[in-house]
């Protein structure tokens, strides 16, 4: 386990939320952001940023639009953490 991981995600209500949401079922950022009330943009940073440490995947990364996202198992291991 790595707890910088784990502190980094804490450190943003917006990471946890995104993770939580993620952990239901794979969603596109469209669908996080209205589901949360969070800016689209803000998601994508999020996203972006989780993708980058290995908590987040893209599921369908060959689509423009409708991509969707969910938890890796290191992520599923970091939000039970949470």
């Amino acid at each position: 386990m790595d707890w910088q991981v784990v502190g980094m995600v804490r450190a943003s209500k917006h990471r946890m939320a995104i993770m939580k949401a993620l952990s239901e079922e794979a969603r596109t950022p469209t669908e996080t952001s209205k589901q949360l009330h969070i800016d689209s943009a803000q998601v994508t940073r999020s996203l972006k940023e989780l993708e980058t440490i290995n908590l987040v995947r893209c599921l369908t990364p060959n689509l423009k639009k409708g991509r969707l996202y969910g938890l890796t198992e290191e992520g599923k291991v970091v939000l039970a953490q949470l």
